[in-house]
């Protein structure tokens, strides 16, 4: 199985193992284009190994191509200069070399070329039957040993060369690329690439849901949380074949404050805009800018509207299982009420004398754990209790920025080893912020309250204990 790195390719890492990989990846690339009658990967490749074939022997081959339209020459790639030619080419059979040699021989081109050679883009090892040598009408010989070259011959030069010249085989890679980064490499099917970002699939992975939605030129991929603990993510994938190498990600934040929004606000952050009578258009897409057809621009739209749909939807059912419906959020606390700082002095007092280690005839409100902090409680089942939980909940106190004397009272959710943090929230194992913010309104703040009044003055819990 293959390992995953994060480590990127240094040019210490570039050896002639890798160059010739990613040769025999492009013989079998243009074996199957080719097999589709896509052609234009040839002519891709002729002006970048004629540039490998440059750094390699110091000449200065130019496309033809460039200078003549249609394939009726015999050559691909000329210097003028020394007099060279190479036809670049994916078959290797005698018949087409030399079709090839007679185009050369009948045309005018011997007057400026001497020297007639083939890169043959494979690595097939041909033996040629006949004679070796052929004369050309320019007055030298073409040898079928000698003059054509395969991906073999041409990795065996590549390493010789490389020997000599430090770091050569690092330009060489650098030239291959380019044909992957044509875009022309792979034979791809339109219509099966739409058909695959048609998919519309939704799946739970325990504590998240993988859903993804198309429209065939452009798809959505997203994460999304089903515990509060998890946080949305997604990524855009796009049909457009100078952008379908790109995935565009989002974390949630951005989800939240830039996409979630209405079409018409959508439309001034991201559609750039185009003239009307085009149907190219400008979008920005975090910090990007990409053209893409504005009908595309509106499935982008429509397709975070749906995720912003469900995302909703799953949050309004993790809110009904914490029981936190209408309750602010501030990180991850939510507020129950605000209540007198000196209801809180209260509490903190009642707590610190109903310690979750405390056993006796109350043994209900025994359930305070963290009695050090004068901030929060962590509630905790009672050890000699029947229930058989961690934590309860938490709650905890911030001034509130409005009155004098008024402090924030917070829930956040409670804990149970070995379980989902999704589970347990019956309000006996774990408590939802409702119950807890009913039972301190209707049960802890009047119990505390009488407790104050009148135990206020002697010792506490603790301070019986140790003295």
């Amino acid at each position: 199985m293959c390992k995953v790195t994060r480590e990127s390719i240094k040019d210490s890492d570039i050896n002639i193992k890798r160059v010739e990989n990613r040769l025999f990846e492009i013989a079998e690339s243009i074996k199957i284009n080719n097999k589709n009658n896509l052609t234009d990967i040839n002519v891709i490749c002729e002006e970048i190994f004629g540039q490998i074939l440059n750094k390699l022997y110091d000449i200065n081959l130019v496309s033809m191509s460039a200078e003549v339209s249609g394939n009726f020459i015999a050559v691909d790639l000329v210097d003028y200069k020394k007099r060279i030619a190479y036809q670049v080419t994916s078959r290797c059979d005698r018949n087409k070399i030399e079709r090839t040699i007679q185009k050369f021989n009948d045309s005018e081109l011997y007057n400026d070329i001497d020297e007639l050679r083939f890169l043959i883009l494979n690595s097939v090892e041909h033996n040629y039957n006949g004679a070796d040598i052929i004369h050309l009408k320019s007055g030298k010989e073409f040898s079928y040993t000698k003059d054509i070259m395969n991906f073999n011959k041409l990795i065996g030069e590549i390493e010789k060369k490389n020997e000599i010249e430090n770091n050569f085989i690092v330009d060489v890679y650098d030239c291959i690329s380019m044909v992957y980064d044509s875009g022309r490499l792979k034979y791809f099917s339109i219509v099966k690439e739409t058909e695959s970002l048609m998919q519309n699939v939704i799946i739970d992975l325990d504590d998240t849901k993988s859903w993804i939605k198309g429209y065939g030129d452009i798809q959505l991929s997203a994460f999304i949380p089903l515990s509060y603990k998890g946080e949305l993510s997604c990524m855009l994938q796009i049909r457009q074949h100078n952008l379908s190498g790109a995935y565009i990600t989002f974390n949630q934040e951005m989800l939240l404050s830039d996409y979630f929004v209405s079409e018409s606000e959508f439309e001034t952050k991201h559609n750039v805009g185009r003239y009307e009578d085009e149907e190219e258009m400008y979008m920005q897409i975090q910090n990007i800018r990409i053209n893409l057809n504005a009908h595309t621009a509106h499935h982008v739209y429509k397709l975070f509207e749906e995720l912003k749909e469900e995302y909703y939807e799953t949050r309004r059912q993790i809110n009904s299982i914490l029981g936190v419906e209408g309750l602010n959020k501030d990180g991850d606390k939510y507020l129950l009420m605000t209540i007198d700082t000196m209801e809180w002095e209260e509490i903190l007092f009642f707590a610190r004398n109903h310690d979750w280690f405390q056993d006796g005839d109350e043994i209900e409100w025994n359930i305070f754990n963290n009695n050090g902090s004068t901030n929060s409680l962590i509630l905790s089942p009672n050890v000699y209790g029947t229930v058989r939980g961690d934590i309860l909940a938490k709650i905890s106190v911030y001034p509130n920025e409005f009155g004098n004397n008024k402090l924030n009272l917070y829930w956040e959710p409670g804990f149970k080893s070995n379980e989902r943090c999704m589970d347990c929230f019956d309000n006996i194992v774990k408590w939802k912020a409702d119950y807890t913010e009913d039972w301190i309104k209707n049960k802890l703040l009047e119990k505390a309250h009488i407790y104050y009044e009148k135990f206020n003055g002697k010792p506490l819990f603790w301070q019986r204990i140790f003295g």
